[in-house]
């Protein structure tokens, strides 16, 4: 049997969560570009609490055995690109967002049905991709040569502490510049005054879990 590397196994292991970490980031970066809320004076802190935040969702991947870690990612990939797309089509209808409190609305769906498919355009696919990466990458361990490696359990607590430390200073980047632009943090949840301005600095499912 082929030997692999321990490098190369931690490459395998890795991968996965850290693409669609990584691509949680660029579709929070395309959505507010898309919709034209985007500023340069939000670019590090979007960034900063995206990343925070991918690591919550997809960073727990990593503690489930082969079946449990697909099904997982499988799962919450598919509630996050309805998130970002609901939301994406929401704006460009109405130019708001959607909150929690929205949702026993949805009954109304079917009389915007025939104008949500007139918003729909190829800016979605970058959406759902995380969907299309998840399923991509569960096809290829059916391959002979894969082979599932799982890290030993000392080494998972320490990537569960790097994780929480990498959250912890993602949303601490966000507040520090808040309050020193402002005096204060209570714009992010509190005297909000601009949603738009919100969303861009923290994004839309941040925005979504805060509502």
């Amino acid at each position: 049997m082929e030997f692999k590397p321990p490098i190369k196994q931690y490459f395998y292991a890795l991968f996965l969560p850290v693409a669609l970490i990584l691509l949680f980031v660029l579709q929070n970066q395309a959505f507010n570009i898309w919709l034209g809320i985007a500023s340069s004076s939000y670019a590090l802190r979007l960034f900063a609490v995206s990343f925070a935040l991918g690591i919550v969702i997809y960073g727990p991947s990593l503690l489930f055995n082969k079946k449990g870690k697909y099904i997982y990612l499988f799962l919450i990939s598919f509630l996050v690109s309805l998130i970002f797309v609901s939301q994406f089509l929401y704006y460009r209808y109405s130019e708001s967002f959607l909150g929690i409190s929205a949702i026993k609305y949805m009954g109304q769906a079917p009389s915007i049905a025939g104008t949500a498919k007139s918003l729909l355009t190829p800016e979605l696919l970058i959406f759902s991709s995380n969907v299309f990466l998840v399923l991509a990458a569960f096809l290829l361990t059916f391959r002979k040569d894969y082979k599932e490696f799982s890290p030993p359990k000392w080494e998972k607590i320490i990537v569960v502490l790097l994780m929480a430390l990498i959250v912890f200073l993602g949303y601490k980047f966000l507040l520090d510049t808040e309050k020193k632009e402002w005096g204060n943090t209570s714009r992010l949840y509190k005297d909000v005054y601009d949603l738009n301005a919100l969303v861009g600095k923290m994004g839309i499912i941040n925005f979504l879990i805060e509502d």
